[in-house]
Order: structure tokens, then C-alpha cells, then sequence
């Protein structure tokens, strides 16, 4: 249920989604609006919107091990001013995200596909 999923997103600290194909990822701008540091790869499509690398969160290169265990070791390792500055990037970045904002993404994204 969404109220059990929000409580759970505010209880936690990083939200991760790391998918070899995943078109956009409404959950992670749900994380973000919920104030988590995020952890994504690339092929996640809102991952070059939401994330910003260093700040609110880590944008995985490829899907390997050792890469998504930096990740981890980079959120466990700030220091409790910097987590409280990449909830509140997370939640700044998400604010723009509305129905407007989806609409002029899908346009995009479809204007994109055209272009090939």
C-alpha cells in the first residue's frame, strides 16, 4: 500500500535500482521525493534526471559487483550534514516532477525514438 511504502522510503537512507533496461523509473523519483540518496545505473531512465553523481546520489557505469559495493560504501561513509544535504537535493529535484514534467519527458522520449 502506498502510505506502508512511503513510511518505509522515509525510514531508509539510499534507495537503489540498478536494471539493465528500465525505460524510466517513476520509483526513483518516489525515493527522491521521500528524501533517499539514490543509487541507479544508466540504463535507468530517470537516473540522468534525478541523480546528480556526488551530491544525492551514485550513477552506476556498468552493473558490476565491485561497483555497486563502492556505492555502498560511499553512502555509509558521509557524515550526517552530507546525507541531510543529499535528502534535501533529492527532495529539491523531485518538487519539478509533476504531471506537466512527465508529459514534456514522455514528448521527449518520444520525439527521440522518432529521431533514430
Amino acid at each position: 500500500q502506498p502510505i506502508k511504502v512511503c513510511s518505509a522510503m522515509n525510514d531508509a537512507r539510499v534507495f537503489v535500482l540498478v536494471s539493465r533496461d528500465e525505460h524510466w523509473g517513476t520509483v526513483v523519483c518516489e525515493a527522491a521525493a521521500c528524501g533517499m540518496g539514490l543509487i541507479t545505473s544508466r540504463s535507468v531512465g530517470s537516473s540522468c534526471d534525478l541523480v546528480r553523481n556526488g551530491i544525492n546520489g551514485i550513477e552506476l557505469g556498468t552493473l558490476e559487483k565491485r561497483e555497486l559495493v563502492k556505492a555502498f560504501f560511499y553512502f555509509e561513509k558521509l557524515d550526517h550534514d552530507l546525507l541531510i544535504n543529499a535528502s534535501n537535493v533529492s527532495k529539491g529535484i523531485a518538487q519539478g516532477y509533476n504531471t506537466s514534467a512527465y508529459y514534456a519527458s514522455f514528448r521527449k522520449m518520444i520525439s527521440d525514438l522518432a529521431g533514430q
